[in-house]
């Protein structure tokens, strides 16, 4: 096996010169007695569907790393840049390939708009109710026991 893989990874000429790259974070393990969560990021030839590099962390030194040994001309042929909403990233892309378009992949981009329409649907009362904006709605409103139902789990009336 290690005859066989070796040669593809020394292979300086299998990254190849992309114009798309992509850059995502991916829970590689837990480790440890307590399970710590150890994450890398993931480099990909966005064109050609290919993954690059793995290297290691969430954070955006790494990746930073990583693009300053390729060199100025290959940065330079890179015209987009895929990633999610994540400021390390974006700040990546905007350091090292500042002439590149961003584009944020959909997935984040959809869970944003759901998560934002849903705080508004939360802060707009429904037809025919009144209720002041400040004041959250009673599913909002955390559960307050008094001395007689503590034990009950239930509510006190307000």
């Amino acid at each position: 096996m290690l005859a066989y893989g070796t040669p593809l990874v020394e292979d300086p000429d299998r990254i190849g010169e992309p114009i798309a790259l992509g850059l995502d974070e991916t829970l590689f393990c837990r480790v440890g007695k307590w399970r710590r969560q150890s994450w890398s990021a993931s480099i990909v030839d966005v064109e050609a569907g290919r993954l690059l590099d793995v290297v290691p962390g969430r954070s955006g030194v790494e990746p930073c790393r990583w693009l300053a040994e390729r060199g100025d001309a290959w940065l330079a042929n890179i015209g987009w840049a895929t990633l999610d909403l994540s400021g390390p990233y974006r700040a990546v892309f905007d350091t090292m390939l500042p002439d590149a378009t961003q584009i944020a992949d959909p997935f984040h981009v959809v869970k944003l708009a759901n998560s934002k329409l849903d705080e508004c649907r939360r802060r707009v009362p429904p037809p025919g109710a009144e209720r002041d904006a400040r004041a959250p709605w009673p599913q909002e409103r955390p559960a307050l026991p008094g001395p007689a139902t503590a034990h009950q789990g239930a509510r006190t009336p307000r």
